[in-house]
């Protein structure tokens, strides 16, 4: 931004005298252009001014909507690869297949000669057959990013578990009538487990 000066003079025969207010005019349009070229914090204000101006012009986004862009962005990403693994980890329940195996960590991940679990496999399969580079990317992504994690499946089963028990809840509540049967029995490690099975009467 610069001040517009309407420069009036006084004239006397052929000679233009400036006044006295137009001097000291002149002598602060030249302190205020130094300044401006000099100053960090005025080049800064200019900057912040000239784009709050086309962010209110519409000319381009404000920063937090770019940066809100950006977030969504990688949201999408992560969901279209957190979506693979957690259907193969929904058919392997549905199925009653286990999920790991011998050793299912992400150094054996293709290594072919350890059995690094049923569904580490199905998402090597998944990403074989895919017919486009993008759902194979969606399999191949960084070492620490890879959401195939012992960790990850346990975290996976267990919202899927709130899932399941929330629809059962919703389901019970509804129902006129319902028993719960229970049945005990040791398992391999000679454990003794509770076997609950909800008989609901609609």
């Amino acid at each position: 931004w610069k001040p517009k000066f309407n420069m009036k003079t006084k004239v006397r025969g052929d000679i233009k005298k400036v006044s006295l207010e137009d001097k000291k005019l002149c002598k602060a349009k030249i302190l205020f252009n130094k300044h401006a070229e000099s100053s960090p914090s005025h080049q800064t204000a200019t900057v912040k001014a000239t784009h709050f101006r086309q962010c209110m012009e519409q000319k381009i986004n404000f920063i937090d909507l770019n940066l809100n862009k950006v977030i969504d962005e990688q949201v999408k990403k992560n969901r279209e690869i957190l979506k693979p693994i957690v259907l193969a980890i929904i058919m392997c329940g549905k199925q009653n297949i286990p999920l790991r195996g011998n050793k299912d960590n992400s150094f054996y991940y293709e290594n072919e000669n350890s059995n690094s679990g049923n569904l580490q496999s199905i998402l090597k399969l998944i990403s074989d057959c895919a017919e486009n580079s993008f759902m194979n990317g969606r399999i191949a992504t960084p070492k620490n990013a890879t959401y195939r994690s012992k960790a990850t499946q346990n975290e996976l089963i267990s919202i899927y578990n709130d899932i399941i028990v929330s629809k059962l809840k919703c389901e019970v509540k509804k129902a006129k009538f319902f028993s719960i049967l229970a049945d005990e029995a040791s398992g391999v490690m000679n454990m003794e487990q509770m076997l609950l099975i909800l008989f609901i009467f609609i």
